[in-house]
């Protein structure tokens, strides 16, 4: 399928219809599946999700009226067999795919049929193609819905005669990218000369942007050209989903925010080989916390150092060699001493803990290095003792504002645990400083 810009302009009014001449869902088991097949449609409604619609005349009506997929237990997870994948054939000949579709259990009596009308998380349409363009170069083309800032750099002619300035134009790493700013959502091209294009490059180019702007990127669209197949997949995107954005660590409003825009990009991309990685998972837990309130955000973020250090630094928080020979020769001292075994175990148990890495101890080695402030590290602890307890703020302006510095400097040591770890250099939001203005980042870190 080709999406003309008529058809772009109906996804993005929650309009977007396809006609199938046939539909079948089938039920994900291996034996004896559960076929519902007919004519009918797919269609994207005001709330932003996707639905199936189709017509099934009933083969075997006890089977099929009101299917039954084995006892549900609760607090278990639904088995697959539960669900449909589907396969639709398009008045044009394009097949669309999807999975996981649950079929309700509607009917009426009498009935020689059934009409089917169900949920669809994503659609997907595989076709092959041929170009007399340049057969190794791969494109991706994807539409993120929402407002977004960006740095844009590039004018462009409007109806009228006149000028705007919508778009955000620069190559990373020999890929050539065009981001424009459509008011309510961006459209994103990306190509590459070499081919190394896919869907793991187009998640984590998603990532990092979700980081620079504090909000998760939904993709609506996106098409892939590779290896002379295009790839096409549109996303349910529900009006309810919130998306507050974090403060980011990076500005990116400006045209010369570019060069640090340009470089963040860049250096997260070549970083992180998988989509997905932990650093990303923490972000996202941070971020879905930040929807419901400061003090879930602050628990989520003092966590998520704590993950991210044991994860990414965890050679700077192991003992020096004194302290681990100083445990060797307690433990023989106590093994001799006549002492009950509970409190011998205990006193023993804790002094293996001595080999282990040591948040703390990682992010003050940091200090020692001069990569992160004392103060910070400071502001964890305070913020982390706070978070972990019962919740017992009040009123006073002097103790909420006490809570606010701590919580942005939290936020400042998780962005600069990130910029070190990808070997960021340029300029980044200081979160710590007054009036938030930005400070320029240390040489990226060096191992232990």
């Amino acid at each position: 399928m080709n999406i003309d810009n008529k058809k772009l302009d109906a996804l993005l009014s929650n309009e977007f219809e396809i006609d199938c001449i046939m539909i079948e869902l089938t039920q994900q088991t291996e034996s004896n599946p559960i076929i519902y097949k007919g004519a009918g449609s797919l269609t994207q409604k005001s709330d932003g999700n996707f639905y199936v619609k189709l017509y099934h005349a009933f083969n075997d009506i006890s089977k099929e009226i009101m299917p039954t997929f084995g006892n549900s237990i609760s607090g278990k997870i639904i088995g697959k067999d539960a669900f449909f994948s589907m396969e639709a054939l398009d008045i044009s000949g394009n097949i669309w795919t999807a999975t996981d579709i649950q079929v309700s259990n509607n009917f009426s009596i009498p009935a020689t049929g059934k009409v089917v009308n169900s949920y669809i998380k994503n659609l997907k349409c595989v076709t092959d193609i041929t170009s007399t363009i340049d057969q190794k170069a791969s494109f991706l083309f994807f539409v993120i819905s929402g407002n977004f800032k960006i740095p844009l750099n590039k004018w462009e002619d409007t109806i009228g005669g006149g000028k705007a300035l919508n778009t955000c134009q620069f190559s990373i790493d020999g890929k050539n990218i065009e981001i424009k700013d459509n008011k309510n959502c961006l459209f994103i091209n990306i190509e590459d000369p070499l081919g190394e294009i896919d869907f793991s490059y187009q998640e984590r180019f998603l990532e990092a942007l979700s980081i620079i702007t504090g909000k998760l990127c939904p993709v609506l669209l996106s098409i892939l050209h590779s290896n002379n197949h295009k790839i096409l997949n549109i996303n349910s995107i529900p009006n309810s989903l919130s998306n507050k954005p974090l403060v980011s660590l990076l500005k990116h409003q400006s045209p010369w925010d570019l060069p640090n825009f340009q470089d963040f990009l860049y250096k997260y991309l070549i970083s992180f080989h998988k989509e997905y990685d932990i650093f990303f998972g923490y972000w996202h837990k941070v971020n879905r916390a930040w929807q419901g309130s400061l003090e879930n955000t602050a628990l989520a973020l003092c966590v998520a150092i704590e993950g991210v250090v044991k994860n990414y630094y965890k050679e700077f928080g192991l003992p020096d060699d004194e302290i681990i020979l100083q445990a060797k020769e307690a433990r023989d001292l106590i093994k001799k001493l006549d002492l009950k075994e509970r409190i011998k175990n205990r006193i023993m148990s804790t002094l293996g803990q001595i080999n282990s890495s040591n948040t703390k101890n990682a992010l003050y080695e940091l200090f020692k290095l001069g990569k992160i402030d004392k103060e910070l590290i400071e502001a964890w602890v305070s913020l982390r003792n706070k978070a972990a307890h019962a919740d017992n703020l009040n009123d006073d302006m002097l103790e909420i504002q006490k809570y606010l510095d701590d919580f942005y400097k939290v936020q400042n040591l998780f962005n600069l645990l990130l910029l070190l770890k990808i070997g960021y250099s340029g300029k980044y939001q200081d979160l710590a400083k007054l009036g938030w203005e930005e400070s320029t980042m240390v040489l990226e870190l060096e191992n232990k």
